[in-house]
């Protein structure tokens, strides 16, 4: 059984030119300035990238916070004081993810403000809980 690839005439296996594949008349997307000024426009003013940075780093350092004092103190009532500051931090940060914009939230902003707050409300609540219930 013949190939297709054999079966097709040179003038049809060859790829058209970039000269010829686009129509005469239209410019590349990238050179309409319209659409550059309309990136321009959609990116966050600085303020707002920093209040969104000082947010996600607050956060994390919060809960790298707790981690650190659960996981270095070995085990027992320090190890629950690590859980219940992680927990809380990632409460905090779901109620903030409720309040505020989008634009300010940065990087904590990963989905829908829904989304995002009930996932950091579960997560939350669940490290707070494992750090009370721990035994002292």
């Amino acid at each position: 059984m013949p190939s297709r690839d054999r079966d097709l005439a040179a003038s049809e296996a060859m790829i058209p030119s970039a000269s010829r594949a686009a129509s005469p008349g239209t410019a590349p997307a990238a050179s309409h300035p319209a659409r550059k000024a309309a990136r321009h426009a959609a990116s966050p003013p600085a303020l707002a990238r920093g209040a969104g940075l000082i947010a996600y780093l607050a956060v994390l350092i919060g809960v790298a916070a707790g981690i650190y004092i659960a996981w270095r103190q070995g085990g027992g009532h320090v190890a629950g004081q690590g859980g219940v500051i992680a927990g809380t931090t990632l409460l905090v940060a779901a109620l903030v993810r409720l309040a505020l914009p989008r634009r300010l939230m940065g990087l904590l902003a990963v989905r829908n403000r829904g989304t995002d707050a009930v996932t950091l409300l579960a997560l939350g609540a669940c490290l707070l809980t494992v750090g009370l219930v721990l035994p002292g």
